[in-house]
């Protein structure tokens, strides 16, 4: 079955999977033997933290994005 909402689908896919990956402000991975263990920080990559990025985009409307064009 298609998924009903493909703005919502399109949103997920370029906006929040990406931005969750780039977050490594106090953020955890699991390792291949299922043990957590918190994420190193890249030096060189620049700080991104999802919850910031999200409620910038809350603010805006959601502007530049597919839930901005509704």
């Amino acid at each position: 079955m298609p998924y009903p909402y493909p703005a919502i689908y399109e949103f997920i896919r370029k906006h929040v999977i990406p931005t969750y990956l780039r977050d490594r402000e106090k953020a955890w991975e699991l390792t291949s033997k299922g043990f957590w263990r918190r994420r190193r920080s890249n030096k060189l990559a620049p700080v991104s933290r999802a919850q910031k990025v999200f409620q910038t985009l809350a603010l805006r409307s959601y502007q530049g994005t597919e839930l901005g064009k509704r």
